[in-house]
């Protein structure tokens, strides 16, 4: 087992792509960047914030820095190219530019936004000797606390296990460059009590298709635990909310569907109530909760990709009275 926070580069270690240099726009992304002063703003904050972290760390860790920043790029054009994205969408990348900058800063997305609660880390490594191409993009938060410590161990355990996972066809010797396997977190929102990590995590190991989702860890830095789902709702406040769930997700279904004209609702609420009863399955963000219910809800393998968004103003008069709620 390597050690966690080693990061050995497959990329060779060079300039990253900076601020977007506007007289060789080509792209569709980047035409729009420069068109508009608050995205060319925050596209050249963003550069800075990239700059600053490469030269604090070693060459090994900057490399797979630079790695992470050329896999985020497309990745944020894509999402705001995406017809359900913030519109225009030059107010798309420069809002997930911020949001980048923020990450690489240490700061959370949403809730105290202005403090320093982590350092960003990096692990590359490429596919070698029957073991899966590797990308870690993950965090450790700072203090020594007994919530930081005990967060970070589970966040270690997370990292350790995308490593276990990619170096798992070793016992097979051979070329596995197409294998790979991926891990990044991000601090959705922080307050003086709850923190709520966002994991997004991916693997191609040979199966029939690639396996991907997301997950969350919601930690409550008073208790200094993980939070439930029974720490959040009992059973009868819950029920509006996943009847809430399951009018969204029979919506998005009938959307997704290739006869919509003739489309049956067939989604119950027992399906729903059992899918959201895992706290690791919702996220808190700034004005709402998110549920994901994955790439295996409600049919097979990414036929409904659904979730269901839950606005505070709803959960605030049935909450149980401890959860720290934004």
């Amino acid at each position: 087992m390597r050690a966690v926070g080693i990061a050995v580069a497959s990329v060779v270690f060079a300039h990253p792509a900076l601020a977007i240099d506007c007289t060789a726009a080509s792209s569709a992304a980047e035409k729009a960047i420069c068109s508009d002063p608050g995205a060319r703003s925050a596209d050249e904050a963003l550069g800075k914030a990239y700059t600053q972290l490469r030269n604090s760390l070693p060459a090994n860790a900057a490399a797979a820095l630079r790695r992470s920043q050329t896999g985020w790029i497309p990745s944020r054009d894509a999402f705001c190219a995406a017809p359900t994205a913030i519109k225009p969408l030059s107010g798309c990348l420069a809002e997930r530019s911020r949001e980048r900058q923020r990450y690489l800063d240490g700061r959370p997305r949403a809730g105290d936004v202005s403090d320093r609660l982590f350092r960003r880390y990096f692990i590359s490594l490429p596919a070698k000797d029957g073991s899966a191409d590797l990308s870690v993009s993950a965090i450790a938060f700072i203090g020594g606390g007994v919530w930081q410590s005990r967060l970070n161990a589970l966040i270690d355990s997370e990292v350790k296990g995308a490593i276990s996972d990619a170096e798992a066809g070793k016992e097979n010797p051979g070329n596995h460059d197409n294998y790979e396997v991926s891990l990044e977190m991000d601090l959705v929102y922080a307050s003086s009590r709850l923190v709520s990590v966002h994991v997004t995590s991916g693997s191609y190991l040979g199966q029939a298709h690639p396996d991907s989702g997301s997950y969350n860890i919601n930690f409550d830095r008073t208790l200094n635990r993980q939070l439930r789902f029974d720490d959040l709702l009992d059973e009868a406040s819950a029920k509006p909310v996943f009847e809430l769930c399951r009018s969204q997700v029979a919506e998005q279904k009938k959307q997704r569907s290739d006869a919509a004209a003739h489309w049956k609702d067939d989604v119950e609420l027992k399906e729903v109530s059992e899918n959201s009863q895992d706290l690791k399955s919702w996220s808190f963000e700034a004005s709402n909760a998110v549920v994901d219910f994955g790439a295996y809800g409600f049919g097979g393998y990414g036929q409904c990709m659904c979730s269901c968004t839950i606005p505070y103003s709803m959960l605030r008069p049935i909450v149980k009275k401890d959860f720290p709620l934004p």
